[in-house]
């Protein structure tokens, strides 16, 4: 097999080990704090070698930024226009995107890294973050209109999900293996919807 063959065979695996290592560097030391060679050194390869699959670190946590909010933003709209009880659609949401984050082949810690959405040049994952939690908050001040949920303040409601996400994120960071991906999901699902409408089912 000739070198470029093999390196076209290696090249996904590659690609895989970087996005999971830097997502753990930025989670760890912030984007500000990572470098490419810190990246290179903890996939194994030199940094020319990183370079031929990302142009820049940049390019690295907009990839990050892609799997982590793209479908979440997705399933958050979807929830939003979808007919019936609230409650039934948050809950749908949140399992949804708690299962893509046990599922993924990547470790999306690091697209949560605190400094990133602040730095020059993302001001559009900044504005998705922002249509994010003002989906959230709009389903919150639904269900509480509707009777649905208890009285809350569709704020700390939306950061109480999002702190729900994080909690589930932790998780896959820290190497623990999960009992099965649906099951951490519902359990997330459940736990969230619970407080929002104080009945155990």
């Amino acid at each position: 097999m000739s070198t470029g063959g093999r390196a076209a065979q290696e090249a996904p695996g590659t690609r895989q080990r970087i996005l999971r290592e830097a997502s753990l560097l930025f989670w760890r030391h912030g984007y500000r704090g990572t470098s490419t060679r810190q990246i290179a050194d903890a996939v194994g390869v030199q940094q020319p070698s990183l370079f031929h699959f990302f142009p820049s670190k940049r390019a690295i946590m907009e990839e990050l930024l892609a799997l982590s909010l793209d479908e979440t933003l997705v399933g958050a709209r979807a929830a939003r226009a979808a007919d019936g009880p609230v409650a039934a659609r948050l809950q749908r949401y949140v399992f949804d995107d708690l299962l893509v984050i046990h599922r993924g082949e990547v470790v999306l810690a690091g697209a949560h890294a605190s400094d990133v959405v602040h730095e020059p040049g993302f001001e559009a994952w900044a504005a998705k973050l922002e249509e994010l939690a003002a989906i959230l908050q709009g389903l919150v001040a639904e269900g509480v209109a509707a009777g649905e949920f208890l009285p809350i303040d569709p704020v700390l409601a939306q950061e109480m999900i999002a702190g729900v996400t994080i909690s589930h994120i932790t998780m896959t960071a820290s190497g623990r293996p999960p009992a099965s991906p649906e099951e951490l999901a519902e359990q997330g699902a459940r736990f969230l919807l619970r407080g929002l409408t104080g009945r155990p089912g």
